[in-house]
């Protein structure tokens, strides 16, 4: 904690984040439930927000202003060369430079599920950080 923030694409986009427990409860939801079978489904998410917000909710919650390193299509197609992960990434750059908005009324109509707000999910990303990583 402490570096700045590493982040692809428009920051100030929307785009659905989901917390990751979240998640985890949708799919087990889903597997549960023999009517989701052969379905898409969208595991609902707390309101979309911008990656930039998401990112000073978590220096609110560790008390720092966040500083941000961004990279745009043009550098993360120079890193392709480079590196493997980078160049994988690049295809899913749509999501990143264009608003990314899961739309999942289908999943909230069919089953109950409450989310996560996103200040609580980063509280709680924090706090199982310090624990099982550590402070720095």
């Amino acid at each position: 904690m402490g570096k700045k923030a590493e982040v692809i694409g428009n920051i100030d986009l929307p785009h659905t984040h989901i917390f990751i427990e979240d998640f985890a409860r949708g799919l087990v939801t889903l597997s549960e439930n023999d009517q989701s079978y052969g379905q898409v489904w969208h595991i609902p998410a707390a309101p979309t927000v911008s990656s930039r917000e998401i990112i000073e909710m978590v220096g609110d919650e560790i008390g720092k202003k966040p500083t941000y390193r961004v990279a745009n299509s043009l550098i993360v197609n120079f890193l392709g060369f480079f590196d493997k992960n980078m160049k994988e990434f690049k295809e899913m750059m749509y999501m990143y430079n264009k608003p990314f908005i899961v739309n999942h009324e289908k999943f909230a109509k069919a089953f109950p599920f409450q989310v996560t707000e996103h200040r609580e999910a980063v509280r709680k990303t924090i706090a199982w950080f310090r624990k099982y990583i550590g402070n720095e």
